[in-house]
């Protein structure tokens, strides 16, 4: 019963989403963020829940999870997508990377010299049809070191 219902308040709510690259996100103070790049390893973890890396044309990488209580298709490995959700900073033993967790909607983005203009959402509710006119991130040229850790 819970679950749905924080699968409703999150299907309902709408949030601003502050656009971010994966390189800034290391500075980001914004905590509801949207970042797009490449999906670079997509996996299904025991308890229910999907990881997938995000990572830009450098080679940095976040890890987006999308979780059971939100249950969203998880995007293809290659893929180009647009990601909105929480950022945080795993600081696990072993992990030590920024990260998107939960994952509140996903879509696929623009490739360079695509000329579409819109895309569909990866939504929780199969009743809600939200189209999203995506502007591409450019990749930040501010300096970082590469992530560390493993989803």
């Amino acid at each position: 019963m819970h679950y749905t219902l924080a699968a409703l308040i999150l299907a309902t709510t709408v949030r601003l989403f502050h656009d971010e690259t994966v390189t800034s996100l290391a500075v980001s103070r914004h905590t509801h963020v949207r970042v797009t790049g490449r999906v670079t390893l997509v996996k299904k973890e025991a308890d229910g829940g999907i990881h997938f890396r995000l990572a830009d044309d450098e080679g940095h990488f976040i890890v987006c999870e999308i979780v059971p209580y939100h249950p969203l298709q998880a995007p293809k490995l290659g893929q180009m997508v647009t990601v909105e959700g929480i950022h945080r900073y795993d600081n696990e033993v072993g992990h030590g990377f920024h990260e998107l967790h939960p994952v509140e909607q996903w879509y696929p983005a623009r490739e360079k010299g695509d000329g579409s203009q819109g895309h569909q959402v990866h939504a929780p509710s199969p009743h809600r049809s939200v189209t999203s006119i995506h502007h591409p991130l450019s990749i930040s040229g501010f300096p970082v070191s590469r992530f560390q850790g493993s989803p």
